[in-house]
């Protein structure tokens, strides 16, 4: 879509929302052929997106009318796994460890990896207590590191397998500003996408 065009259908479709001090408003849009068209994929479409927006400062009290200022604050983000695993870079099912926010998750289908060791729990498991989290600057060097190592093509694809995240530089892992405004702890899972999105609630 050109971009006038695209911005006018959005806010003339939105256009009720605008008395609404709840109401949740798209900031931008990107269709899912630009993202398979963008190198380093939805991982730097994110990067670039957080980027823009520390850039802005919006922070910062700014006036909207005469008389009103106002400030926008990045919090957390809310979405659902594939969006998650997007814009984390995560591996997702393709990975030996499934989940982006868990050091000792891994797949179903590694049930014999879990009887051998009790530190690591499958996808499966129930008692969540049992998980452990990945922290922000612990998978921050580890890609880097990984990164200032080259390694051949299937080493490389195995260790990003059984790390669960993709090592490449064009994603918010290689971004300071990325990791200070939007930490892995702000992300929020949406684990009732499904529902909302399929008209069930």
């Amino acid at each position: 879509f050109p971009t006038r065009r695209f911005s006018d259908l959005s806010l003339e479709c939105m256009a009720k929302w605008g008395d609404s001090p709840t109401a949740w408003l798209p900031i931008s849009a990107i269709s899912h052929a630009q993202v398979a068209n963008t190198r380093g994929g939805m991982g730097n479409v994110h990067r670039r997106l957080i980027e823009a927006w520390a850039q802005q400062s919006l922070e910062e009290p700014f006036e909207l009318v005469p008389g009103v200022s106002i400030s926008l604050v990045l919090s957390c983000m809310v979405a659902d796994h594939d969006a998650q695993r997007g814009s984390l870079c995560a591996k997702g099912s393709a990975g030996l460890k499934p989940c982006a926010f868990c050091i000792n998750c891994i797949a179903k289908s590694a049930q014999g990896t879990a009887e051998k060791d009790a530190q690591f729990r499958t996808i499966a498991e129930s008692d969540m207590s049992l998980f452990q989290q990945h922290s922000t600057e612990a998978l921050r060097q580890f890609i880097c590191k990984a990164l200032q190592h080259p390694k051949s093509k299937a080493e490389h694809e195995l260790q990003e397998r059984v790390l669960g995240y993709r090592i490449e530089r064009n994603n918010m892992w290689m971004s300071p500003t990325c990791l200070q405004c939007l930490p892995l702890e702000r992300y929020v899972n949406d684990s009732m996408h499904c529902y909302f999105s399929n008209g069930i609630c």
